[in-house]
């Protein structure tokens, strides 16, 4: 299946039928310079529109709707269903909205014209012409974001290949289910490693407002005893020896907080500290129904 699948991309893509439409404002956003703290910058911003009570009341809503099906994927997967319900609000407000990019043009313009990542575009490009022979579908039919996500959950074609799911039986691992994107990042989660029940982050305390000291990111791995020589105390006990540094750059003041493996796997779905941070805290909310985010 493997090879007829490689021979199949192989020929369509020597054929002149493969051109997309070009985007350029999709290309300027890869060739724009990456920035350090870039996904940190705009904490204030972004929590305000991410973390509001009417978001809330819509999780709330939902997981009564979809009741049976959240306990469901949290015995098979081992997954928190607050988790997942922040992830689908987050991702598309429970696919109401997801995308109206042409996928193919999206992937096309970015795997064939120079940008940061244009090896990662060029594979997932591969990727959606695979999927749409296996799904019989017309390779130009999918719709998504600029990046070439796609779903209630936003998935790029290598991801929904890999970890879509049929949790609703009707024999399809449809995109834009409900019910299977239930299943499809509860799946992912459980595949990274997701611990249901344990702690995701812990915040610190630190001297001063604006944190400049140790390097910060989801990607920034310390032990606890580093981060104690340097003035950065856990508000509550870990149990885990290496940690994350995230900041979260506020207004007035920066919250330090510690990310746990829990963490990890959050920002494996999407690399960025703030995305991370407001899953959690989402998350936190509808279970604390609806209080102030910590």
């Amino acid at each position: 299946m493997k090879f007829f699948l490689s021979l199949f991309i192989v020929l369509f893509l020597l054929s002149c039928s493969h051109k997309g439409k070009f985007h350029e404002s999709v290309l300027k956003r890869y060739n724009s310079p990456v920035k350090t703290h870039s996904t940190d910058a705009s904490w204030a911003k972004y929590k305000r529109r991410v973390l509001t009570p009417y978001r809330v009341a819509q999780a709330k809503r939902f997981m009564r709707k979809y009741h049976d099906e959240l306990e469901r994927a949290e015995r098979v997967y081992g997954v928190d269903k607050e988790v997942v319900v922040a992830f689908l609000s987050i991702e598309s407000s429970f696919c109401s909205y997801t995308g109206n990019y042409s996928v193919y043009d999206v992937l096309w313009t970015l795997a064939y014209h120079k940008n940061r990542k244009q090896k990662f575009f060029r594979h997932e490009f591969e990727e959606l012409l695979k999927l749409a022979k296996e799904e019989g579908k017309d390779p130009h039919s999918y719709r998504g974001s600029f990046a070439g996500a796609m779903g209630c959950v936003q998935q790029l074609p290598s991801v929904h290949r890999r970890y879509g799911v049929d949790f609703d039986g009707d024999g399809v691992k449809d995109l834009y289910s409900i019910v299977d994107s239930i299943g499809a990042i509860s799946y992912f989660m459980q595949r990274h490693g997701w611990k249901k029940g344990a702690k995701i982050a812990v915040k610190t305390t630190y001297k001063g407002h604006n944190y400049s000291g140790l390097p910060t990111g989801f990607n920034k791995i310390y032990d606890l005893k580093t981060l104690k020589q340097n003035g950065i105390i856990s508000k509550s006990r870990v149990h885990e020896d290496r940690v994350s540094l995230l900041q979260l750059r506020d207004t007035y003041h920066d919250e330090l907080w510690l990310g746990l493996k829990n963490m990890r796997v959050l920002t494996a779905y999407n690399n960025s500290t703030n995305y991370g941070m407001s899953i959690f805290k989402l998350s936190q909310m509808i279970r604390k129904r609806g209080q102030t985010p910590l």
